[in-house]
Order: C-alpha cells, then sequence, then structure tokens
C-alpha cells in the first residue's frame, strides 16, 4: 500500500471534462423550461399536455444534476 501511494498519480480525464450524464441532464432540464415557459405564454398549446410530464422529468433531472455533482454550463 505504501508502495501504491508513492506512485505518480496518472490523471486519465481533466477535472474540466464534464460526464456525458451532466450534459444530457442540464439539456433536458433546459428543454422542459423552455416548454413551461411556453404553455405558460401559450395554454391552449398541443404541448399543454406534456407539459405536466415533463416538469415532473425536470424536477427529478434537477435532482440528479445536483446529486452528480455536476457543473451549469448553459
Amino acid at each position: 500500500m505504501k508502495d501504491e501511494a508513492e506512485l505518480p498519480r496518472l490523471e486519465v480525464a481533466s477535472p474540466a471534462d464534464r460526464p456525458i450524464t451532466c450534459i444530457t441532464l442540464e439539456t433536458n432540464i433546459a428543454f422542459a423550461t423552455r416548454l413551461k415557459l411556453h404553455v405558460a405564454h401559450c395554454p391552449a398549446s398541443s404541448y399543454a399536455q406534456s407539459a405536466a410530464e415533463w416538469e415532473k422529468t425536470r424536477l427529478d433531472y434537477a435532482a440528479r444534476f445536483t446529486q452528480n455533482r455536476c457543473k451549469r454550463t448553459l
């Protein structure tokens, strides 16, 4: 264990690299937010029915975003 601790650390990925999970979650959160704003502006929109489902998804993905310690870029 001591010998392993003395080995140089090999960085496979930069800390600045974001996992694909974070990018996907952030994109879906942004889409759900835009859909919510659209339906608020146009309540008769054909997207109004799916907005409630997307709101649940947005909240779930926001929680996952926090759990994965993702950082916002959008």
